[in-house]
């Protein structure tokens, strides 16, 4: 039964302990840990960002269209997320003008001190990655982009880190970064999946029949 549960749902509730025992354990460095804008835990995302960016970049070199279009568009948009992060903190020194170029320098961090899942994230995080993986139950015609697409265990292991998120939020504001971590794990996970699966072999993974 084990080996049937989607390997990022197990990390999502790992994740989940290991912070709700943190903070009953150590409250005040773990509050200290997840304030920190640019901290460990930030460095965090950004490797497990940059490894899903390769992940993607892998697939778009061993699969054939259409699936090589879909982790063309994938692998962008991790770029772009990657650019975004590294340039709003400058925590390693690298100025690529973003700020000058679209007007804000983060698009899902643009309120930190008013930060809220429904603002800012919605339109630029949010919205975007909660499409793609709702559609793995509501447009039939995605099973023609697999592996490149989402299954349903991945929508399932998306949504099992939103709610997470959401009530752990709830208790210990500020975690966005540890679970956005989370999410760029999934991501990371497909990924891999399809740079794995060579091209022309069907893969089901729960994709609507």
């Amino acid at each position: 039964m084990l080996r049937r549960i989607h390997p990022v749902i197990v990390l999502d509730a790992v994740v989940t302990l290991a912070v709700l025992i943190a903070a009953q354990v150590a409250p005040e460095s773990f509050l200290q840990l997840r304030a920190q804008r640019e901290g460990p835990l930030e460095h965090v995302s950004h490797v497990v960002l940059l490894a899903a960016l390769g992940a993607w970049g892998l697939a778009a070199r061993s699969l054939r269209r259409p699936s090589r279009g879909i982790a063309l568009a994938i692998a962008a948009y991790l770029l772009l997320l990657l650019l975004e992060e590294i340039d709003w903190g400058l925590v390693y020194g690298i100025d690529i003008g973003f700020e000058h170029l679209f007007g804000v320098p983060s698009f899902h961090q643009t309120t930190w001190k008013n930060e809220h899942v429904w603002q800012d994230k919605l339109y630029w995080f949010g919205a975007p990655v909660a499409a793609w993986f709702s559609a793995a139950w509501l447009w039939e015609g995605l099973r023609r982009y697999a592996p490149a697409a989402p299954t349903r265990a991945d929508s399932a292991a998306f949504l099992s880190i939103l709610l997470t998120f959401l009530v752990v939020d709830q208790l210990h504001p500020h975690v966005i970064g540890i679970y956005q971590t989370v999410m760029y794990a999934l991501f990371a996970w497909i990924g891999w999946r399809a740079s794995a699966t060579t091209a022309g072999t069907r893969h089901d993974g729960g994709h609507p029949r």
